[in-house]
């Protein structure tokens, strides 16, 4: 299977030069997580207390995510509300509706790539996205032809 690859004419950035700090740390805590795609990527969640500075007089309480494509850094007023938030975010996730759709999902992909049967679902598949793929490789092996189903309900 050849992979056909794509060139960018152009594209609209804003890039900012910035020289990397080291933050003084009163505690901190690191995790990583291997990619779900490529086991060979990892992402790091770190959560830090810098130590008080001179023109940063209140304790804050930092979380910083990133891997091999760039980082994010969040200022907390404290591990309490770090804490909260995170809670709050599960616990979003974690409803009936998110766990249904995620369920529906992975039926959707099971099926996909078990039998080579698509569900043209427009909520759960970019419809285009694969025809567009089809298009451009019409020798994509799949087990089976692929059946348009009717949508799921």
């Amino acid at each position: 299977m050849q992979s056909q690859s794509k060139t960018i004419n152009s594209f609209k950035a804003k890039i900012k030069a910035c020289k990397p700090h080291f933050i003084q740390k009163v505690m901190a805590t690191q995790l990583s997580k291997k990619d779900a795609f490529n086991g060979k990527m990892k992402s790091f969640m770190t959560v830090f207390v810098p130590k008080l500075k001179p023109n940063y007089v209140k304790p804050c309480c930092f979380l910083n995510v990133s891997n091999g494509n760039g980082s994010a850094l969040i200022r907390f007023e404290s591990p309490e509300d770090l804490a909260k938030t995170l809670r709050d975010l599960a616990n979003r996730i974690t409803t009936l509706d998110w766990t249904d759709k995620w369920q529906c999902l992975q039926d959707i992909s099971e099926n996909l790539q078990d039998t080579g049967n698509l569900i043209l679902d427009e909520d759960f598949v970019d419809v285009d996205e694969f025809k567009d793929k089809w298009i451009e490789e019409p020798t994509l092996q799949l087990k089976e032809p692929i059946v348009a189903l009717q949508k799921t309900s």
